[in-house]
């Protein structure tokens, strides 16, 4: 029997983290005051690292292919032990250096866009499964374990057992 091979998409998480420090590594330095400064700061780096590892943890529970998810910035100001003001900084200084495309605001949290070229995708074979077969006799082994339960139950709660 020759089973049918499906594609398997599965984030590769060295290479998205490899990207991002690709991508703010080739940023330009900002000048300001005279002083050459490197266009983002390593508590902004922390939080964009941050950030793409929550999606992809989040990717790992699901199936679909999402570009965006939903979080607070409660939960991200834990995470990355700041205040919840410089995680809105920081999310914005992300937008304007397009690392993420954008943001949303949804009910008492954000909804972030992430940008699609720095998750990295592998793409494997694989051939699925095929669903195990019932054992013989697991339905009357069942409705017996249910007959053998209701009757120690009922002699629990029989009136001879009451009185005594």
């Amino acid at each position: 029997m020759n089973a049918k091979k499906q594609t398997v998409f599965k984030v590769n998480f060295e290479k998205t983290l490899r990207n991002i420090k690709e991508m703010i590594d080739k940023l330009p330095p900002q000048v300001r005051n005279g002083q050459v400064r490197r266009a983002i700061k390593g508590n902004v780096n922390a939080t964009a690292f941050q950030i793409y590892r929550l999606f992809m943890a989040g990717l790992k529970k699901t199936n679909r292919v999402v570009r965006a998810f939903r979080t607070t910035n409660i939960s991200l100001a834990k995470v990355t032990n700041n205040h919840v003001r410089t995680i809105q900084r920081h999310i914005q200084k992300l937008i304007d250096l397009e690392i993420i495309q954008g943001k949303v605001r949804v009910g008492n949290g954000l909804q972030l866009m992430l940008n699609e070229a720095l998750v990295a995708f592998d793409a494997y074979e694989e051939t699925p499964k095929p669903a195990a077969p019932l054992k013989s006799g697991t339905a009357g082994s069942l409705a017996g374990k249910l007959d053998n339960f209701l009757t120690r139950l009922s002699q629990k709660f029989s009136t001879q057992n009451a009185l005594s």
